[in-house]
């Protein structure tokens, strides 16, 4: 009775399904050892499916080759990278092989004050080293017309009065004033927000 004893001790261990929780296998599934097809599958309940394709499965045994189970080794997941993104004040290089600060059409104004300019800005030009940002002269809000740091544009949010306003063609074009505001047009044509003068009693 010896021999049969142990050929269906060894059929019941080969039979036996080793489950863990895997990486391969969906949220909540288990990785099992299929005797019956000699492959792994993954188990949610009693749902079988195939583990993830992106991943190595393979079937470990014991010494005697009676257990068996599955591992599985799963590629890492996508993460952000660490390296910083590029900034817009980085130099580019054109088709021709030259430097330029910003792409076409656009102006680099530094966001700084230069320190040398000593009241004169109009004079003062951007170096390489300094801090800037690339805008469009023409359509900027804050640099409408050039530079408003070298003193070559305007910043139409910070028009006197102003509430709403706009860069178009360089030009600083004002919708709206602030309250105790009149808009006007002076001399030049240019709009401006005047503060009304108050009623004498």
């Amino acid at each position: 009775m010896r021999p049969t004893f142990v050929v269906s001790l060894t059929l019941a261990l080969a039979s036996t399904a080793v489950a863990t929780f895997s990486e391969a296998c969906p949220p909540l599934g288990t990785l099992t050892y299929e005797p019956i097809f000699n492959k792994c599958v993954c188990l949610v309940g009693l749902k079988k499916s195939d583990p993830k394709p992106e991943c190595k499965v393979v079937i470990k045994k014991d010494l005697l080759g009676i257990l068996k189970w599955c591992e599985a080794t799963c590629p890492a997941p996508p993460h952000p990278s660490h390296k910083p993104k590029p900034k817009r004040n980085q130099p580019i290089l054109m088709p021709d092989g030259t430097i330029s600060r910003c792409p076409s059409a656009m102006t680099a104004c530094p966001l700084e004050a230069p320190p040398s300019l000593n009241g004169e800005r109009a004079t003062a030009t951007v170096s390489m080293n300094d801090p800037y940002e690339c805008v469009k002269p023409e359509e900027d809000l804050y640099n409408c017309g050039g530079c408003t740091m070298l003193g070559k544009g305007t910043n139409c949010n910070a028009i006197t009065g102003v509430r709403g306003t706009s860069c178009n063609d360089g030009k600083c074009m004002i919708y709206t004033c602030q309250k105790g505001y009149t808009l006007t047009v002076n001399e030049d044509g240019d709009q401006e927000c005047v503060r009304k003068t108050p009623r004498r009693v």
